[in-house]
């Protein structure tokens, strides 16, 4: 059987309710990571623009704080949307996907933080 990928419109969903718009985006196909505690959605790492099924949206939630969450095996692209949505600053040492980064998982982001991470093109799997 062939996967059909989707293509999936973003819209704002600002101020709309966390659990309802992951639950649609996931049913959708997108991988949604969330940010926060947060009950409604303050910022969104793409808008008016489409996606492709199995690809990252990151919704950042209305709390006073977020952890870190593992990037491991990211693309650059969503862990500069990741950095970007969190204000934090970054370097990036190599191409393809994130092996490794400084600040670890579960990490309270402060908005002083600089992470450095890896990118490697061969990934194990």
């Amino acid at each position: 059987e062939e996967e059909t990928l989707n293509t999936i419109e973003i819209k704002s969903y600002l101020n709309q309710n966390v659990k309802d718009v992951t639950t649609t985006l996931s049913n959708q196909g997108l991988n949604v990571i969330v940010l926060g505690n947060g009950e409604k959605i303050i910022k969104q790492s793409i808008v008016n623009d489409y996606l492709i099924s199995g690809e990252k949206i990151i919704l950042l939630t209305d709390d006073s704080e977020y952890k870190m969450p593992s990037i491991i095996g990211w693309s650059r692209n969503d862990a500069i949307k990741l950095f970007n949505l969190l204000n934090i600053s970054y370097t990036i040492d190599g191409y393809g996907y994130v092996t490794n980064q400084s600040i670890e998982k579960n990490t309270t982001i402060t908005n002083d933080m600089n992470i450095n991470i890896t990118l490697s093109s061969n990934l194990e799997s």
